[in-house]
């Protein structure tokens, strides 16, 4: 028998962060699109990163062929490489 590895899983949050990382300034359409998942999911990601101060706000722009504006953020600390790991909050 000979070991060959194993391969690391990577989830849609893995996705997510990495996406996230990639682009300096993203909005969550752009991220849902690069990591491929729900925009809903990377809404609720970007939300709960905000609120632990991973990621800010960097201001808004016109959305292209829906009209309306969206939010644009940023990464606090992009050179962090490790995803952060978030408990859900009940109650």
């Amino acid at each position: 028998y000979e070991y060959i590895g194993r391969k690391e899983l990577i989830t849609k949050s893995d996705r997510v962060w990495r996406a996230m990382r990639y682009l300096p300034v993203f909005s969550a359409n752009e991220i849902a699109m690069l990591a491929r998942v729900e925009t809903e999911y990377v809404t609720d990601i970007i939300k709960r990163y905000k609120n632990a101060g991973y990621i800010s706000k960097a201001g808004q722009r016109r959305r292209q062929n829906r009209g309306g504006l969206e939010m644009l953020y940023t990464l606090v600390n992009r050179d962090m490489r490790e995803r952060p790991i978030l408990r859900r909050q009940h109650g």
